[in-house]
């Protein structure tokens, strides 16, 4: 399974952020099998609270497709994590290319 990594902090979620994780669900929602894993700055475990509070997010700034399939985790469980791209949401221009060339890569 392909997996794309985008940390977030949600205390300093911007609209670039929104920006790039908008593009993350487009582009991992349209590729076949891929999980979209977002990680969670300064926080070690997701709580509940937190989870509702992503869900949020992800549903205010979800594009109007299929969503991929997404998980939650905490940056101590993210250490390890493989995956084929990581960007940070504060990373817009940035995080936006390397998801549109992973994209192209893939399809």
């Amino acid at each position: 399974m392909a997996r794309v990594v985008v940390e977030i902090d949600p205390e300093r979620f911007t609209r670039s952020g929104a920006v790039v994780l908008t593009t993350a669900l487009e582009i991992v929602g349209a590729a076949d099998g891929a999980e979209l894993a977002l990680v969670v700055r300064g926080v070690d475990k997701i709580t509940p609270k937190l989870s509702e509070a992503l869900s949020g997010i992800v549903a205010t700034v979800a594009p109007p497709t299929a969503l991929p399939e997404i998980v939650l985790y905490g940056e101590r469980d993210a250490v390890a994590l493989p995956a084929e791209l990581r960007v940070a949401a504060a990373g817009s221009a940035a995080a936006v290319l390397a998801l549109t060339r992973w994209a192209a890569d893939v399809g």
